[in-house]
């Protein structure tokens, strides 16, 4: 089932990865994590490659929705084919903290500069 975006599709325009990011931005604003995954799983089949910002936002949308596990297979899909940033990683601790999975949290949290990542607040 094809996502539609509204007038750009009655002009005949394809979505392109901002507008994508944009949309999967707007689900986790909205606090619509479903949607926001659905989006990642069509791009590809949209001809489109996801790149951090969208999974950044996926990531970020399973946290307001307490979903920790989602969240932690998120980024796992990051790890196997981008590279994880500073938002990345704060935002899986957020999730595994809002799931009270604190050691997970914690491992993560220590692991940032192992991958040259500075701390910053969450």
């Amino acid at each position: 089932k094809a996502f539609r975006f509204g007038a750009v599709h009655l002009v005949g325009l394809l979505p392109n990865l901002v507008a994508y990011n944009a949309a999967i931005s707007a689900c986790e604003t909205s606090k619509q994590w479903e949607r926001a995954l659905r989006f990642l799983t069509f791009m590809p089949k949209a001809g489109l490659v996801p790149n951090i910002i969208g999974f950044n936002s996926g990531i970020s949308a399973c946290e307001k929705a307490s979903l920790w596990k989602h969240a932690s297979n998120l980024f796992k899909t990051v790890q196997r084919g981008w590279t994880p940033t500073v938002v990345t990683c704060n935002a899986a601790i957020s999730a595994y903290e809002k799931g009270g999975q604190w050691l997970r949290a914690l491992g993560m949290f220590a692991a940032m500069p192992k991958e040259r990542l500075i701390h910053d607040t969450i």
